[in-house]
């Protein structure tokens, strides 16, 4: 006898963000020479593709003009299920915000996490 195996939507997973004491985070940040950055975001982005966000691979964001795609995605899931955003604007305003300020965003979006996680 055959089964079936019925998948679940994303949306459906019960999955939290993670609170981060934004303090610890600058600490980490000085004291791997910045490289905890990279780790923030691997982490980040699994929680909002679990969320229901569509950020492709890490890796991209080590692959030139494709890091470009691979930050814009970030920031709309970022909009879209953190901020609750849809407007593109917003998405667009943190897209240029990595580039920008590209150690300091890290604590700036964990803040707006922060306040979801806190819920």
């Amino acid at each position: 006898m055959a089964t079936k195996t019925i998948k679940k939507p994303k949306s459906t997973k019960t999955s939290k963000v993670t609170y981060r004491s934004i303090v610890e985070m600058v600490l980490w940040t000085v004291f791997t020479f910045g490289l905890y950055s990279l780790y923030w975001t691997i982490k980040t982005k699994g929680e909002l593709n679990n969320l229901g966000a569509d950020i492709p691979t890490s890796l991209f964001m080590f692959i030139p003009i494709v890091n470009f795609f691979f930050f814009y995605k970030f920031a709309e899931g970022y909009s879209k299920y953190i901020l609750k955003s849809k407007e593109s604007s917003t998405t667009l305003l943190y897209f240029l915000l990595f580039f920008v300020l590209p150690i300091i965003s890290i604590f700036i979006l964990q803040d707006g996490i922060n306040k979801i996680a806190k819920k």
